[in-house]
């Protein structure tokens, strides 16, 4: 990473990507629930794919961040 580039993004994804995480975990009994409301394939589908962006999200942020902090 260069000196010049910016750590705005990459911190901001980690924070939304931390906050999503615990976010989903916080809901994380009520799943089943919705599931039995609104389909299984439909709750599970959309749990999956939230918890891979905000992995994706955090692990970017924090892989920029790491980089910096070695780099610095």
């Amino acid at each position: 990473m260069d000196s010049s580039e910016s750590l705005v993004k990459p911190v901001a994804g980690l924070v939304f990507g931390t906050v999503a995480l615990i976010t989903a975990f916080a809901f994380l009994s009520r799943i089943p629930g919705w599931a039995d409301r609104h389909g299984a394939i439909l709750v599970y589908f959309l749990f999956f794919l939230t918890m891979s962006i905000a992995g994706r999200l955090f692990w970017v942020g924090a892989d920029a961040v790491i980089a910096r902090l070695r780099n610095s």
